[in-house]
């Protein structure tokens, strides 16, 4: 449960919380559990904090920093996270169903087990985060940075990936049935027996990719850079790979 007075404090407004913070920068603020749906805590200061279970559906945090905050099992549904920073934030077991995220900072986050679905993730940075188990049907992670992200044995079916930076990706045995990434950007991406069923990846940057006993029927790679890829054992039944580079 949250510590009451944290949450009295925190009550009088983001500018009161401010002050409280800046004058005792050694307590941990502890908000677990607290129910804060629907407040505006606009570009308020979260990091660090314990936010384990808290109700924040439909809160708008845009622009809040929630670095290293933890938020595990934490209510997030419509809540609104455009450029907030969760760097190394804790959100296992969270809800983010149809949650703004755009242009988010999920750097070194723990997604583990949580659910995405819907959730708006265009821009965002995944670099290094830990999305394993996680709920992602029908996430827009158009432009988004998923550099060393860690997606194995995802279902990415559907998903959109234009022109997203899947360098070093591991997606090993995922599920890109009939993924939008066009345009990605995937140097030594790891898809390893991944089903790139009807995917497409027109203009995709591949070069030194991992593809080997990957599904790749019916995809498109026109145009794709497929240099130096491992293509051993890949079903290509029916893959488009027109004007490779």
């Amino acid at each position: 449960m949250a510590n009451v007075e944290h949450l009295a404090q925190l009550r009088q407004g983001v500018n009161q919380w401010k002050q409280w913070r800046t004058e005792y920068p050694q307590i941990t603020p502890d908000l677990s559990e607290a129910d804060l749906s629907k407040a505006d805590l606009t570009g308020i200061d979260l990091s660090h904090t314990n936010l384990w279970g808290a109700h924040l559906a439909g809160t708008k945090l845009v622009a809040a920093d929630l670095t290293g905050a933890i938020l595990s099992r934490a209510y997030l549904s419509l809540a609104e996270l455009k450029d907030a920073v969760l760097n190394q934030a804790e959100l296992s077991n969270a809800t983010l169903t149809w949650a703004n995220l755009l242009d988010a900072d999920l750097n070194d986050v723990n997604l583990l087990g949580a659910d995405l679905r819907g959730a708006r993730m265009q821009g965002a940075g995944l670099c290094g985060a830990n999305l394993i188990g996680a709920e992602i049907r029908g996430i827009n992670l158009r432009e988004a940075n998923l550099d060393n992200a860690d997606l194995q044995r995802m279902d990415l079916s559907e998903a959109m990936l234009i022109a997203a930076n899947l360098n070093r990706t591991n997606l090993n045995r995922a599920n890109l049935y009939r993924a939008e990434a066009s345009r990605s950007h995937g140097y030594r991406v790891n898809l390893h027996k991944a089903s790139l069923l009807e995917a497409n990846f027109t203009g995709a940057y591949l070069v030194e990719s991992d593809l080997s006993e990957a599904i790749l029927a019916e995809a498109s790679f026109t145009w794709a850079n497929l240099s130096r890829v491992n293509l051993t054992g890949a079903d290509l039944g029916g893959v488009n790979l027109r004007e490779l580079h």
